[in-house]
Parts: structure tokens; sequence; C-alpha cells
């Protein structure tokens, strides 16, 4: 009971940071990635927690691609 509640005390600050005009979408990402998986592993359900994890960890993943690489290149316009 206690740790559901932490779950969803977890959750609900993860909305209030990531609707913050300062926060970016690696750290929402990463923190949907960590409450879902942790949700996943306990209890071994694919979905949702699991299928959302997923898909935040891939999104976790390719936001750190991108500023390894150093962000998005776009050529510029020849007129």
């Amino acid at each position: 009971m206690i740790w559901k509640l932490v779950q969803f005390f977890i959750l609900v600050l993860t909305v209030q940071i990531c609707s913050q005009p300062f926060s970016t979408p690696e750290t929402c990402a990463a923190t949907l990635t960590w409450v879902m998986g942790q949700r996943y592993t306990q209890t071994s359900k694919i979905m949702p927690a699991g299928v959302v994890a997923g898909i935040s960890a891939l999104m976790t993943g390719f936001y750190l691609y991108k500023i390894a690489t150093g962000g998005n290149h776009i050529p510029p316009k020849t007129e």
C-alpha cells in the first residue's frame, strides 16, 4: 500500500516537473522510464507499464544519441 502511494507521488511529481518551462524532454523520458520500470518489475505486467517503460527507454536513448552527436543538423537553405 505504501509503495503504491510512493509510486503515485513520484508520478505526480514527474508530471509537475515535466510541465515546468526549464525541464527538458530528456529528464521527462528518463523519469518516466524509471517510474514505469519500477512498476513493471513489481507487477510483471506488460500492459501498460512494460510498454510505456520500453518506449520511454527508447526515447531516452534517442535523446542521448542526439545530444552526443550534436543535435539536429539542419542544412542552410540555398537560394
